[in-house]
């Protein structure tokens, strides 16, 4: 058989089964536009979560030495460090990272 004999075949299969054919495209259609929504949201998402969290500003970080507090314990209150802490800080963690070190949470 040729690819003209094919294509002949599935012509006259889409012409005799038209409601099966546009089911077939109905439910492609809607999985695309699943795939497609679920993708943009999830963007959306994680583009506004990113943009709140730059919006607390580089000057805001919370060291923890330890566990996080329980519902037992009080909770933690930040400080506001100044720039020459908080470079020093960031330095150190870099430093953690670069050797392996799990010690900057």
């Amino acid at each position: 058989m040729r690819n003209q004999d094919y294509l002949r075949g599935a012509a006259d299969s889409l012409r005799t089964h038209r409601l099966r054919s546009f089911l077939t495209m109905l439910g492609v259609i809607v999985g695309v536009l699943t795939v497609v929504l679920t993708l943009g949201i999830g963007a959306g998402a994680q583009d506004a979560i990113h943009d709140r969290i730059e919006a607390l500003g580089s000057n805001l970080i919370v060291v923890n030495s330890g566990p996080p507090p329980g519902p037992s314990q009080r909770p933690f209150t930040s400080t506001r460090l100044t720039r020459r802490q908080s470079v020093t800080v960031v330095l150190w963690c870099a430093r953690s990272l670069r050797s392996r070190k799990r010690d900057c949470r």
